[in-house]
């Protein structure tokens, strides 16, 4: 398993971000980036929290390496959430009633907008 820091080079890369990018964005110094990928600075317990919370990464991936790195409920709104765990509730079979009337919902918006 690689070290934190190499995820933290993952992660910058993945975004597409220089280190003073990435540095603003957490309100710190590139400098700091820089010591962190490196492995001369440990990364604190805050900076953590702060990165997984600005870039909704998986904490447990940026902590552990397991999972996937984005954590992409991270950027779902309360009403979002809460109708992903009512839709994760449902058995198979009204999953799938749900998702046919949604797609019918999608189709019947699309045709209004184009005509």
């Amino acid at each position: 398993m690689e070290p934190i820091y190499k995820r933290i080079t993952d992660l910058r890369t993945h975004l597409k971000l220089n280190q003073s990018q990435f540095a603003k964005r957490i309100d710190v110094t590139s400098q700091l980036i820089n010591k962190i990928e490196s492995g001369s600075t440990k990364l604190t317990e805050e900076k953590i929290r702060l990165i997984c919370h600005e870039f909704k990464v998986n904490e447990e991936w940026l902590r552990d390496g397991k999972g996937e790195m984005m954590d992409d409920e991270a950027a779902l709104s309360g009403k979002e959430k809460q109708l992903l765990a009512f839709y994760r509730e449902l058995s198979p079979q009204a999953q799938e009633l749900l998702t046919a009337s949604v797609e019918g919902m999608i189709k019947l918006q699309e045709s209004q907008k184009g005509g």
